[in-house]
């Protein structure tokens, strides 16, 4: 009996940069608290105000591809804390 293995659906790996006017922390850990509520897999990067996200889950969850999860992430951003954003997304 042979098991065939798993297909394996490449990593979705999205940085997300904020674009706040004032700056805080506490604004930076609002922002992290939405990205989590999307996935849990986020490195922020609170030199730049940006984070990486691994949405390689999350895009079955949401019944996304990558740019329609990048869209309610960027929504969500600007409609909960008025903070626009930009995403970008490469193979690693």
């Amino acid at each position: 009996m042979s098991t065939t293995p798993p297909v394996r659906r490449p990593r979705a790996i999205v940085r997300i940069h904020f674009h706040a006017e004032h700056r805080s922390e506490e604004l930076f850990t609002q922002l992290l608290d939405v990205l989590g509520g999307i996935t849990p897999a986020i490195e922020p990067l609170s030199a730049d105000w940006s984070a990486y996200l691994d949405l390689t889950g999350a895009l079955k969850f949401w019944d996304r591809d990558v740019e329609g999860l990048v869209a309610v992430i960027r929504l969500r951003l600007l409609a909960l804390h008025g903070v626009e954003s930009s995403a970008g997304a490469g193979p690693t």
